[in-house]
């Protein structure tokens, strides 16, 4: 009898408590966690984070690249489109004239870079980090080394294949050893081409696109109702013909080839593409 009437009482003591007010403390703790509650709510998604990057201004990093292709490759397949052609106007600009390379006893072959510098503007674009298990130039770290250096140093390292960096078997190479699959297709540089093989296919796919002949090479980021626009790491330039206003000088802040524009090329010939993926 005692035993049922000591639970009975324990029974009634916790449905009291459990009606009884709470204590200011635990009133505080719960109001804390309804806070909580609601600033995780509104926190941004990967997207919203994603689009104030790109419509912010400057250029993005390497690893933001990678996440941004990450978040993107996660959007409804209708939507990828727009964000990857918005993402290729956010990619690292290189400049070739600051290269440190050297190759064959040429001091300067940095003008000769503009194969490779735009091969790394394309694989930064990819979100591809620069190789460090390289041997850098003289007088650099592997830290200090810029991109288009370490691309070079690889390409040694590999056996120099294609014999020489300014066919596409090298850049080839050098993308297969970065995990990436590089293709050199004809192109007849019509303005129909221009849109719906270059943009259409390649930029608007998250490709990496490069355009060369009449022996230079440039990264191609856009393709809008004016014609193309480029980051020729030379210089700026109004057409593929070597054909610059303004040279970048041999300082490492050289900017002057960053969104060249060409109104709309008159070449139907002499022009090929690579594009990385």
């Amino acid at each position: 009898m005692f035993a049922r009437l000591w639970n009975k009482r324990k029974s009634d003591k916790q449905s009291t408590d459990s009606q009884m007010p709470q204590t200011y403390t635990q009133q505080r703790g719960n109001s804390a966690r309804a806070a909580e509650i609601r600033a995780q709510a509104q926190l941004p998604s990967d997207l919203e984070k994603l689009q104030s990057l790109l419509n912010s201004e400057g250029e993005m990093n390497q690893q933001e690249m990678a996440w941004a292709h990450g978040v993107i490759s996660e959007q409804p397949p209708e939507q990828q489109d727009s964000l990857y052609l918005k993402l290729q106007e956010k990619t690292p600009y290189a400049n070739q004239r600051d290269n440190d390379s050297v190759w064959r006893g040429v001091d300067n072959l940095a003008d000769q870079m503009c194969n490779l510098t735009a091969l790394a503007m394309c694989l930064q674009y990819l979100g591809v980090p620069k190789p460090t298990n390289v041997t850098p130039p003289v007088g650099e770290t592997v830290d200090s080394m810029q991109y288009e250096d370490a691309l070079f140093q690889l390409w040694m390292q590999l056996g120099k294949p294609g014999k020489n960096i300014i066919y596409a078997t090298a850049w080839q190479a050098i993308c297969t050893e970065l995990g990436r699959t590089g293709e050199k297709v004809s192109f007849d540089g019509k303005k129909s081409s221009w849109e719906s093989v270059v943009r259409d296919q390649y930029l608007a796919k998250g490709h990496g696109v490069m355009v060369g002949g009449f022996g230079h090479v440039v990264r191609v980021q856009a393709v809008n109702e004016n014609g193309v626009i480029v980051d020729d790491p030379f210089g700026k330039s109004t057409g593929p013909k070597k054909s610059w206003s303004e040279k970048n000088t041999k300082q490492e802040d050289g900017q002057a080839g960053n969104d060249s524009e060409w109104v709309w090329p008159n070449e139907k010939g002499g022009l090929y593409l690579f594009h990385v993926k």
